[in-house]
């Protein structure tokens, strides 16, 4: 499938007012969007590389790939199935959580990717029809997150301790974990939840072609399932949703050598990360599926040197939280560039290791 000349331009992930190179986290989502075409979908790398990149460099979590339903006080099983072995609703049964403002953000990429990821026939006739309009179609299609919200216990922390523990007979798990007793699980104590989408960020403030543009998609609202809304001088038209629920969980307790392990073996050169990026950006940009092949082997061969051909994103989630090495942490503590080079081998673990 041939992808427009913007979707190769640098990615840029808008949160508020601070913009950040999130060329990785970009591509792996339109991928996500696209997993389902029949053209691509032997080619296509785990739609979840997305979530794992995110919630690694941005969240300072464990990405969550299959159940969209963990709660905080939950006792989840560091595993492919991500089990809850202890639900919060069961073991901690005053417990109180609160909810931080929701946040919504977006990224750049390409409109062919919009449109097949909203199933967009109609979409598609809109486009055509107002060829003049085409570039600021280009320019304004983007994966949206939607309503971004952290869950924490309410009023703090305290609420998860094991004297808040109830129904001790059915909630060993909880007890085990808590005294540092069992390393095959891990305590919610913050959840992400997001709806991710793909659509349009129109700049109707500054820009009239866009703002033309705008006005003709939501015209067509009622035949495509979108939804409008303004934020900040900008007109954001939702259209097909990707996933919902729960995206990423974060535990106070981790090993922190594992999770710099990524980033130290990478450094010895300073361009390694930086080279991982560039080959997952363009693998993810390809548009031959002959080229999509080469790439794949590329990264598998730089998962080789560095020792990771045989690890999986599931080993590499139970070595940083499910190992005896886990201990009590400041998440704020961990460098930043931990958490970035982790996730780019998330990604790439995603990308190389499937077949």
């Amino acid at each position: 499938m041939a992808l427009c000349a913007h979707c190769l331009s640098l990615m840029v992930f808008t949160c508020g007012a601070n913009f950040m190179n999130f060329r990785v986290l970009r591509y792996a989502i339109l991928f996500a969007c696209l997993a389902a075409q029949p053209a691509v979908s032997q080619q296509a790398p785990d739609p979840q590389a997305a979530v794992a990149y995110f919630s690694f460099r941005e969240l300072k979590a464990m990405p969550i790939l299959r159940n969209r339903t963990i709660r905080v006080g939950d006792i989840m099983k560091v595993d492919p199935y991500e089990d809850v072995l202890a639900a919060a609703s069961r073991c901690y049964l005053s417990l109180e959580t609160q909810d931080d403002s929701p946040r919504s953000h977006y990224m750049w990429t390409s409109l062919e990717a919009v449109v097949e990821a909203s199933a967009g026939a109609e979409i598609k006739k809109v486009v055509e029809a107002e060829a003049g309009l085409q570039g600021a179609f280009e320019k304004s299609a983007a994966i949206i997150f939607e309503d971004i919200t952290a869950t924490v216990p309410d009023p703090d922390m305290q609420e998860l301790h094991a004297d808040k523990v109830e129904n001790i007979d059915g909630c060993r798990p909880t007890l085990e974990v808590l005294k540092s007793r069992r390393y095959d699980s891990i305590l919610a104590t913050r959840i992400y939840q997001a709806t991710v989408s793909a659509g349009f960020v129109f700049d109707t403030s500054g820009d009239a072609n866009a703002k033309a543009a705008a006005g003709k998609l939501t015209k067509q609202l009622s035949d495509v399932s979108g939804e409008v809304s303004v934020q900040g001088g900008k007109e954001w038209v939702t259209l097909g949703e990707w996933t919902h629920g729960v995206i990423a969980v974060q535990s106070s307790r981790l090993n922190p050598d594992e999770l710099a392990r990524a980033w130290l073996l990478m450094n010895e050169n300073p361009e390694t990360l930086a080279q991982l990026e560039r080959l997952l950006g363009e693998y993810y940009s390809a548009e031959d599926p002959g080229r999509w092949q080469e790439l794949k082997w590329t990264i598998k061969n730089f998962l080789e040197e560095y020792g990771w051909a045989e690890e999986t994103i599931d080993d590499l989630r139970r070595r940083i939280y499910g190992s005896e090495g886990v201990e009590a942490v400041s998440l704020e503590d961990i460098p930043a560039e931990h958490w970035r080079a982790t996730g780019a081998l998330a990604a790439a673990m995603l990308t190389g290791t499937t077949s």
